[in-house]
């Protein structure tokens, strides 16, 4: 049954040739369009995921992470989008719930340092943080987005295996219909992993060295704003 606020889907399919014979080829395209209200679009909740592990420290990778994260954030509209900022480790916690507070977010990525006192890389953990928030928080109408950067393979949960338990909470984000995005930073990244942690490999981005960061996130603002 429709609700308030759904939009109103169509199709219209075309087969090219229209007739074919026995064991000839034939292309079936499907065309969908879609009418939606003024009150059906609701923007996006965007998690900011960012690695603050001990290995954040080499190549100066937590001050280029900032500082692209912080332009990413600049460039939001966030009339329509909201924010959140989520640091992991060992374990991960919510740094800055969702917010339309430019200053907010700027101040907290700005303050971000990496964790000394913990080791390991807990890419589950900052998932199931980073979900639980967006859905306990987030709009109804909104559209989750999981933006994970990392600079290392996972190496926490021990039970069951880092890298196992990662992509597990990766399909709880996509069965509740969150866009995942994933940035590999460093030349230690399990691309694999990473391309199956986000909704489609398209949605992986490598960046062997810090200075591919500004162009990648420029890139998923781009994608978050078409939203």
């Amino acid at each position: 049954p429709r609700a308030r606020g759904s939009c109103t889907v169509t199709a219209q399919r075309t087969v090219d040739p229209p007739v074919v014979t026995r064991c000839s080829n034939a292309v079936v395209t499907l065309r969908l369009s879609a009418s939606c209200p003024p009150d059906a679009v609701s923007g996006a909740d965007v998690a900011i995921i960012i690695a603050t592990s001990a290995s954040m420290y080499q190549e100066k990778r937590m001050e280029s992470a900032k500082a692209a994260a912080r332009r990413f954030l600049s460039g939001l509209d966030l009339r329509h989008h909201r924010a959140s900022v989520v640091t992991f480790s060992a374990t991960a916690r919510v740094r800055q719930p969702l917010t339309d507070d430019a200053k907010a977010l700027d101040d907290i990525v700005g303050a971000l340092e990496p964790d000394q006192g913990e080791s390991g890389t807990n890419i589950a953990d900052a998932l199931a943080v980073g979900m639980q928030h967006l859905t306990t928080d987030g709009r109804p109408g909104a559209l989750p987005v999981v933006v994970l950067l990392t600079d290392g393979a996972p190496t926490r949960p021990y039970v069951p295996d880092p890298a196992t338990a990662a992509l597990a909470q990766a399909e709880r984000a996509r069965a509740r219909r969150a866009y995942v995005l994933t940035i590999g930073l460093g030349r230690t990244i399990d691309s694999l992993l990473m391309e199956n942690i986000a909704s489609s490999k398209a949605d992986f981005f490598y960046s062997p060295n810090t200075v591919d960061l500004d162009r990648i996130y420029a890139v998923i603002l781009r994608v978050v704003q078409s939203i």
